[in-house]
């Protein structure tokens, strides 16, 4: 099984991409950023490979426990 690649390594338009769409969220319905975060990656699943979109939602989630 080929291992998908880390968060880290994506290019950052797509990770700023993403924590804009968490901003979005968190301006547009008054949750915490993890509720964001978790909407976010709902949203950029249909662009992503949902192992990605776990995979970075966990990063920022270490970010906002």
């Amino acid at each position: 099984m080929r291992k998908h690649p880390s968060p880290r390594s994506w290019n950052s338009s797509r990770r700023d991409a993403f924590e804009a769409a968490a901003l979005i969220e968190t301006r547009e319905h008054g949750c915490w950023p993890r509720r964001a975060l978790h909407l976010a990656a709902m949203t950029y699943e249909r662009l992503l490979r949902p192992a990605e979109a776990i995979d970075i939602w966990l990063e920022y989630d270490e970010r906002f426990p």
